[in-house]
């Protein structure tokens, strides 16, 4: 099954000579989802949102409530130079488990019990090729054991990890070629996972046992995030690569792998290094939809200098942007990570100069606060209760695997 998913086809320019703004007026015809500046609001981040690097405050390595969150605990483990995979953090009973590579370049694990203690690891994954800059990707399972992804010379692995830290052995996924590395659990107990083979973007459903169920082809170069809701459905954040840069998509699809709906996320600008959206994350909404995380980029001009800033959306379950909000978060770096706490909360993290910067939104796109934790480099995000986070990433400069869970409690 081969499912071909574009926005818009402007006749005599394509998306990329168009950029976002250009192809999203032009879109329409009743076919896709038209985002008119009246079919959304963007809330600025100036005023009452300044997020200045004078207005963050710093947490540092405190614990104390400061504003925005309150640190209940924070750990740092394995040794210097980890580096934590996008993406790469999955809840499985008591245990949050975290891949990412060694100095060196191996991919490894490591498992924090609830409470803040490291509980075992770093340990190697199996199959990993040090030159794969795909993954490794990991999901937590209901019985606590977790699943790791992990790409080489002759395609995709799977490895599984008891509790205590003993794996069971890698499998290789059938298929030839395959480069996974962002997953997501299933409501059925299945796997969902995303990446490429050969030059397209490839989407795999699978058991714990890595037998595929069905494969989805994207019209796309890979996929950067996957995130699965109660219901089944799946979203997933593809990207094109071109010289100038390239174009984000959010795809969603229903349980069997059917497209449902396609936005463009983000598009380059013009001749540009990188393109103007980098994805970060993605996380369904609770209601049909669901809510992405990236980087904009702006380019120099006479103006103003370039520029890194936060970008995060939410689609409805139709596609349609319900909201747009920009935080000028000083240099974004890199990022990154995404959670709904409840069903009121968004939490998301982003590496920017200063640290890793916390900032809480409400569902309609309301700017909450904000917050510095200085020095550290995040990665990924997860809720693990109702009003708490779990964040993962490293230490700075080239640092041990840091990791803290915070109680969100905006003042």
């Amino acid at each position: 099954m081969r499912l071909i998913a574009r926005l818009c086809d402007v006749r005599g320019a394509g998306l990329r000579a168009l950029g976002l703004t250009a192809c999203l007026a032009h879109c329409g015809d009743g076919k896709l989802a038209t985002h008119g500046s009246d079919a959304s609001s963007t809330t600025s981040s100036s005023g009452a949102e300044d997020t200045s690097a004078t207005s963050l405050r710093d947490l540092g390595d405190t614990g104390g409530a400061v504003g925005c969150v309150v640190e209940v605990w924070a750990l740092m483990a394995g040794d210097d130079g980890w580096n934590g995979s996008a993406g790469g953090l999955a809840l499985a009973r008591s245990n949050v488990h975290a891949v990412g590579t060694l100095p060196g370049g191996a991919s490894a694990i490591l498992a924090v019990s609830s409470d803040g203690a490291l509980a075992w690891g770093p340990k190697p994954l199996a199959h990993a090729d040090p030159q794969a800059w795909f993954g490794p990707g990991v999901v937590g399972l209901a019985s606590g054991d977790a699943l790791t992804f992990t790409s080489g010379s002759a395609g995709a692995w799977l490895e599984r990890w008891s509790p205590t830290g003993d794996s069971a052995g890698a499998l290789a996924v059938p298929g030839d070629g395959y480069r996974l590395g962002p997953a997501a659990l299933a409501p059925d107990g299945g796997i969902v996972a995303g990446g490429y083979v050969g030059a397209e973007a490839v989407l795999v459903s699978m058991s714990v046992e890595g037998i595929p169920s069905w494969e989805v082809r994207l019209d796309h170069d890979s996929i950067a995030a996957v995130a699965v809701d109660p219901s089944g459905s799946i979203f997933v954040l593809a990207v094109d690569h071109d010289v100038e840069g390239g174009d984000v998509y959010l795809e969603a699809l229903d349980p069997a792998g059917l497209a449902n709906w396609g936005a463009l996320a983000g598009s380059n600008t013009g001749f540009a290094a990188m393109g103007a959206l980098t994805p970060f994350a993605v996380t369904p909404d609770g209601h049909g939809g669901a809510y992405t995380l990236g980087q904009r980029h702006h380019l120099q001009t006479m103006d103003s200098p370039a520029s890194d800033e936060m970008l995060l959306a939410r689609y409805d379950a139709t596609g349609e942007v319900a909201w747009e909000v920009r935080s000028e978060v000083p240099d974004v770096i890199d990022g990154g990570g995404l959670a709904r706490v409840g069903d009121a909360l968004i939490v998301s993290a982003v590496e920017a100069q200063s640290g890793t910067s916390l900032v809480i939104h409400r569902s309609d796109g309301t700017f909450v606060c904000d917050q510095v934790v200085a020095e550290r480099r995040v990665r990924a995000v997860v809720a693990s209760a109702d009003d708490e986070v779990i964040v993962a990433g490293q230490a700075t400069p080239d640092g041990p695997a840091w990791f803290a869970r915070y109680r969100v409690a905006p003042q």
